[in-house]
């Protein structure tokens, strides 16, 4: 019996020994330029499961990627029209959540998680114009306002 719990205790020192090592090669990241189009998951994927959804899970968005380089701007293979989810960071927040950037094509730097398909943003920019009305208003005039 007793060399049973010294087996025992032994292989749980030597799993735990191994765990660092094990969590260290699933957190390899790779410094990225992500370009594509950040969508709403549930409305994209499921959109009748919406109205069931918590208010606040129903905004998570993705980025749907539709250029992907490295840190020396060699293009990445593999990730165009993959989805990449964020990793939940205050840098991220604008992009993760809520409708401020949903439906906008951005381009995220980062550091991407490939195995878990999940990026750190550490910066992002939207795309210039947008899917606002102002740019469709008539502006002939000098003054560059709408005359009624």
């Amino acid at each position: 019996m007793t060399k049973l719990i010294t087996w025992t205790i032994l292989c749980a020192m030597a799993a735990l020994a191994m765990a660092p090592a094990v969590m260290a090669e699933e957190a390899a990241s790779v410094a990225v330029t992500l370009t594509g189009t950040n969508y709403n998951l549930l409305d994209t994927l499921a959109a009748d499961a919406k109205a069931d959804a918590p208010a606040e899970l129903a905004k998570i968005n993705a980025l749907k990627v539709s250029d992907a380089k490295d840190a020396e701007g060699k293009a990445i293979e593999g990730l165009k029209g993959k989805t990449v989810h964020y990793v939940p960071s205050a840098a991220a927040a604008a992009l993760l959540s809520g409708d401020e950037q949903k439906g906008k094509k951005v381009t995220v730097k980062g550091k991407l998680f490939a195995d878990a398909n999940t990026v750190l943003v550490e910066s992002f920019e939207a795309a210039a114009g947008g899917d606002d009305d102002w740019s469709e208003l008539d502006l002939n005039t000098l003054s560059g306002q709408q005359v009624l």
